[in-house]
């Protein structure tokens, strides 16, 4: 009697070999589609895609059960009559159910080899073909791996539930030629992706300030930076520049309908085709796996708000717009050269909008409110003066537009509600330091509120105790 096997079978399939029984099944179906055109060059393809489908399963039981390593042989062999042989003389010597279809899967293979050498062409019986193909692949997914045909989508192995729910989306619109439709799904799976990446904020942080410096200069170079910038992203990410450059060509072509910036518009000159989808869809997947496989988390994930303000509310907002509301975390306020610099994002072009109008007239409104458990701890407005502002489009789904700001802060324009100040405007000769003040007043540029500013200091006085309304009411016209 025959020892009992200690394989386990069906064996569930790891990331690896889901992805590859994935691409048997899409070259499985390449082999049909063409079989349909039924064509005398479309059955050539499709006998010979076939073929390649059902050696590729073969190997993939190989790799799925180890056998080179068990047997202690390297198979390269491609002749299926050899690879058939040493998969069912494996499962027969560790009683595992026999390989199906084994006789059709040769005769598959003869007809290919007859079809290669221009002596036939299988029209009249390719559909026989591919219905034991795919009995071959059905019987053994179920037999072997302990799965169904309808499992083997990419969208299957993603974790996060919002990309997730993309690529099932695009997986249901290709197979509904819904093409266009499911590119736009893979698009926001991986601009999303892309985004939520942890680096994503380090490496904006150091283009902002390059970007900002060029629009001010008056130079046609911010396209190139950010062409260099995405170019060193990707590649830090490990992405197949080549693959990732020709799915750019294909986004370029995606209607403004399923655009939230409205750039130049490309018209792609004939009908979105099955294989427009699949290749985005791949690509995106593929790289979306090689990411999840990553390990990209924060070294210090703490979070400084819950650690120092917690259960604190913020509102903060520039020009009326609430900057907070957008992806908090993503955003960071930092120095700059004797600046500062604000990255954060909004999302709607509406808000963007609100923010270009008041970095174009030069100064914006800022207001920040910080409450904790109800009670109001923190409150104050005050004038920015904005040196330039960058902004672009970081994702289609959910809206989200980056703004990078370079700034300054505009002295005597903050007005703290918790704190006593003086209003610079209203003092006479008899209040405290007006001898230094009252030669400034009225403050009619930011140079003098910055020179006065600056003797404050020297004098050792707190220039924050003091604002002036005329100011603040010049500078926000």
């Amino acid at each position: 009697m025959p020892e009992e096997s200690s394989i386990t079978c069906p064996k569930a399939p790891n990331e690896e070999i889901m992805r590859m029984l994935i691409r048997a099944n899409q070259f499985l179906n390449h082999a049909k589609e063409h079989a349909l055109s039924n064509t005398e060059f479309d059955v050539m393809i499709a006998i010979h895609n076939l073929d390649n489908a059902l050696e590729y399963i073969l190997r993939i039981l190989i790799k799925h059960f180890d056998i080179e390593s068990v047997e202690g042989r390297n198979v390269e062999s491609s002749e299926i009559d050899q690879l058939i042989g040493i998969i069912s003389k494996f499962f027969a010597k560790n009683t595992l159910p026999a390989l199906p279809y084994a006789s059709d899967i040769k005769l598959i293979r003869k007809q290919r080899n007859l079809v290669q050498h221009a002596i036939t062409n299988p029209a009249s019986e390719m559909k026989i073909y591919i219905a034991n193909g795919e009995k071959f692949f059905s019987r053994t997914l179920e037999r072997y791996f302990g799965i169904q045909l309808s499992d083997l989508h990419f969208s299957t192995l993603i974790e996060d539930s919002f990309v997730k729910d993309l690529i099932t989306s695009a997986e249901q619109k290709i197979a509904n030629k819904k093409y266009i439709e499911a590119i736009v799904d893979v698009r926001d799976a991986f601009d999303y992706a892309t985004f939520q990446n942890p680096l994503y904020r380090f490496g904006e942080l150091s283009s902002g300030p390059a970007i900002v410096e060029a629009r001010n200069s008056g130079a046609e170079i911010p396209p190139f930076l950010e062409y260099i910038h995405d170019t060193l992203w990707m590649t830090a990410l490990s992405v197949d520049m080549g693959k990732y450059n020709r799915y750019l060509e294909y986004t370029k072509y995606i209607p403004h309908e399923y655009c939230k910036d409205h750039a130049i518009q490309y018209v792609l000159q004939r009908k979105w085709e099955k294989r427009d989808a699949d290749f985005c869809y791949l690509f995106v997947c593929d790289t979306l796996l090689q990411w999840q496989s990553m390990d990209t988390s924060d070294i210090d994930p703490r979070d400084d708000n819950e650690i120092f303000f917690p259960n604190s509310e913020f509102i903060d907002l520039i020009e009326g717009v609430d900057i907070r509301e957008t992806f908090e975390s993503k955003g960071c306020t930092y120095g700059l050269n004797g600046h500062k610099g604000k990255l954060f994002f909004v999302n709607s072009e509406e808000k963007l909008l609100q923010i270009k109008g008041g970095a174009e007239r030069g100064y914006l409104k800022q207001s920040f409110r910080r409450t904790e458990n109800g009670v109001l701890h923190s409150s104050h407005s005050s004038i920015i003066h904005s040196l330039g502002m960058d902004w672009k489009l970081a994702m289609n789904n959910p809206e989200t537009w980056q703004v990078f700001l370079l700034f300054d802060a505009v002295p005597f324009t903050e007005k703290d509600e918790l704190s006593e100040q003086t209003n610079i405007d209203d003092m006479t000769e008899d209040d405290e330091y007006s001898d230094i003040i009252l030669p400034f007043v009225p403050l009619i540029s930011i140079e003098a509120a910055q020179t006065l500013e600056e003797r404050l200091k020297t004098e050792g006085i707190d220039p924050y105790q003091y604002y002036s309304s005329k100011l603040i009411e010049k500078l926000s016209k």
